[in-house]
This record gives structure tokens, C-alpha cells and sequence, in this order.
């Protein structure tokens, strides 16, 4: 199965949990204000003071109130143990397994420095026995004009590589970990020689892999972006 299909699934499942747990709490919301309005209700009939229609009201009530209000009871039981039942052993739901703040890590590289736009360098995401490690668009640097630090191709595939290692590193991970990458090209003649520091860089990984052509990077003057994805084993 595809890594990033298992992520969708994990957070679908997810978003079931979170439903199912809002749809107890709002059982518990319902049988609580039932009981109350059963208390006004009884009350009213004591202070008008009508012993019979106290007696014809109440008996009824209490009969529907045990049949109907414990079904919904019964059933935010049967969730209880229906999550218990999907927890392994060490007490921790296998399905929550991808929940953010808990198993999802924001990765930075020790230069890191902040820039537009508000995302992560990478992602680091527990899926219980490996590591799945997203890494963002790696673009050559910029000089002091905000423009790429180099025009040539080959020095600019060679810088987003080592900025692509050591976000890795970052991640306790590196380029042989590779399982996928993406590369954009803003010249497709340019593929030769990118090509060769590619297969340099990924000879152990042997990634599956995708370019493209593009007709702009964000930072003027860059000629190529590389985004990856790596798993590691704990």
C-alpha cells in the first residue's frame, strides 16, 4: 500500500473517532436535560397539587424514561468498549496514530531561518514501526539581492541536494532513505545534467521519481526544486 494513502486512511479514521466521541458526549447532553425537564415536570404536578395526575404522569414518564434514555446509554457503552477493544498494549489507540501534536514532528534544519509564508521544512509522522518523513521544495539559496546564490544548473542541483541531506539529517534520516522525489525543471534541456547528480545522490535509494517541467521558481534566477519523501525504521 502506498505510503501516503496509509496517512489519508489513519486521519480518516481519525475524523470517525472524533465524530463518534462528539456523538457521546452530546447523548450524555441529551439525557441529562431529559432528567431535568422529568424533575420540572414533577415538580409543577406537586405544587399544583393534584395527587392523580401526579401519580398518572409520573408512573408513565419513569416507564418511558428507563426504556428509551437507556438505549443511548447502552450505546455510548458499546463505543467504550469498542475503542478499549482497538487499543494495543501498551494502552494507545492504533488508530490515533496520526493524530497532529502527538506523532506528527515539524523538522528544522539548525540554519533554519524563517521566510514567507507560513509551512515546515519537513514533517516527521510515526505510523507505529517506520518513520514517514515529508520534505519541502529544496531551491538553491539566495545571495544578498534575494536572487539564486549561482545561474549554473549543475552547482544549483548540487546545493538543493546537500539542503535536501540536511534536512534529512534533521530528521535522523538521509538521501538513501528516499522512497519518492520529485524534481521541476524550468528548462527540460537542463535534464542531462541534472540527471547526473540525481543518480549520485540517490545511487542507494533508487527512488521512484517524477519531473517536470515548470515556467517559474518563487526565488528569481532558480532552475530547479527537489521535494522528497523518505521512511525510517525505528
Amino acid at each position: 500500500m502506498d505510503l501516503e494513502q496509509r496517512v489519508r486512511e489513519i486521519e480518516q479514521r481519525n475524523r470517525r473517532v472524533e465524530a463518534d466521541k462528539a456523538w457521546e458526549k452530546s447523548l450524555v447532553r441529551t439525557g441529562t436535560i431529559t432528567v431535568a425537564t422529568y424533575v420540572i415536570a414533577t415538580c409543577v404536578l406537586i405544587v399544583i397539587g393534584n395527587s392523580d395526575a401526579f401519580r398518572n404522569a409520573l408512573i408513565p414518564s419513569l416507564g418511558y424514561f428507563l426504556s428509551i434514555q437507556s438505549l443511548p446509554f447502552l450505546r455510548v457503552k458499546w463505543i467504550k468498549s469498542y475503542m478499549a477493544a482497538r487499543l494495543d498494549g501498551k494502552g494507545t489507540s492504533t488508530i490515533n496514530s496520526a493524530i497532529p501534536g502527538d506523532t506528527i514532528e515539524n523538522i528544522y534544519p539548525d540554519d533554519w531561518q524563517e521566510t514567507r509564508g507560513v509551512y515546515s521544512p519537513a514533517k516527521k509522522i510515526d505510523l507505529g514501526s517506520v518513520y514517514l518523513i515529508f520534505v519541502s521544495g529544496q531551491q538553491v539559496g539566495k545571495n544578498a539581492d534575494n536572487e539564486a546564490a549561482t545561474d549554473d544548473i549543475a552547482e544549483q542541483t548540487e546545493l538543493v541536494f546537500q539542503a535536501l541531506e540536511k534536512t534529512l539529517a534533521a530528521a535522523d534520516a538521509s538521501l538513501d532513505d528516499v522512497v519518492k522525489a520529485q524534481i521541476f525543471l524550468t528548462d527540460m534541456a537542463d535534464f542531462r545534467k541534472v540527471s547526473i547528480i540525481r543518480d549520485k545522490w540517490f545511487a542507494k535509494s533508487k527512488p521512484v521519481s517524477t519531473l517536470v517541467e515548470v515556467k517559474a521558481m518563487t526565488r528569481k534566477g532558480a532552475k530547479v526544486e527537489i521535494e522528497v519523501t523518505a521512511v525510517i525504521k525505528k
